[in-house]
């Protein structure tokens, strides 16, 4: 359980908010006798501060996005836990890019040893006409140790009214970080809001 705060500034285009908790997670049994941190699934306290905006100092069809967050270390843990996470996007009629950015310190709250993760996503979409839309996004993940994982991702979404399908195609290449562990996924979803 947490709280936040969320606030708009609308002169600017954009919403700042920010998010702590004093327990940012257990398994429910043992917090009775456990401190927070001495065992896994035992978290220590976490906050967020992000900021967020369309239409960004009145320039239209651009986004920005940024958010930091921190946990507490855990009493086995090295340091605490740190993600930041920033991105771009821009709109201009039918067609859309965008680039986010994740970074953390570590791979694992309870681990004694760091191990920092880098993801890097970048995306293109095209909206063919008012009910199709397309869309190829690459993420490139980044963990110290392992090998570059790359996933490429190539989706139409089509508007049936009450029923929207999108389409999916995936590609991996050395998949967790483990060398020549590649995949191909294809998936179909259907959804409709009441």
């Amino acid at each position: 359980i947490g709280f936040g705060i969320v606030q708009a500034i609308p002169s600017a285009g954009l919403t700042a908010s920010a998010w702590y908790a004093p327990n940012n997670g257990d398994f429910g049994v043992r917090d009775q006798y456990n401190a927070n941190g001495a065992v896994t699934g035992i978290r220590n306290s976490a906050y967020e501060l992000g900021l967020t905006g369309a239409n960004v100092f009145g320039v239209k069809g651009l986004s920005l996005r940024y958010f930091y967050n921190q946990e507490e270390k855990s009493t086995s843990a090295l340091s605490d836990i740190e993600g930041r996470s920033y991105g771009i996007a821009y709109q201009a009629g039918a067609f859309g890019i965008g680039a986010e950015k994740h970074t953390q310190n570590r791979t694992g709250g309870t681990a004694t040893t760091d191990a920092d993760l880098t993801v890097k996503t970048y995306g293109v979409t095209y909206a063919a006409s008012q009910n199709v839309t397309l869309g190829l996004t690459q993420m490139k993940t980044d963990t110290v140790g392992l090998v570059k994982e790359k996933i490429t991702s190539l989706q139409l979404g089509y508007n049936l009214g009450p029923v929207a399908v999108i389409a999916a195609y995936s590609k991996g290449d050395d998949v967790g970080g483990v060398t020549g562990v590649d995949n191909t996924e294809g998936a179909i979803r259907l959804s409709t809001k009441f």
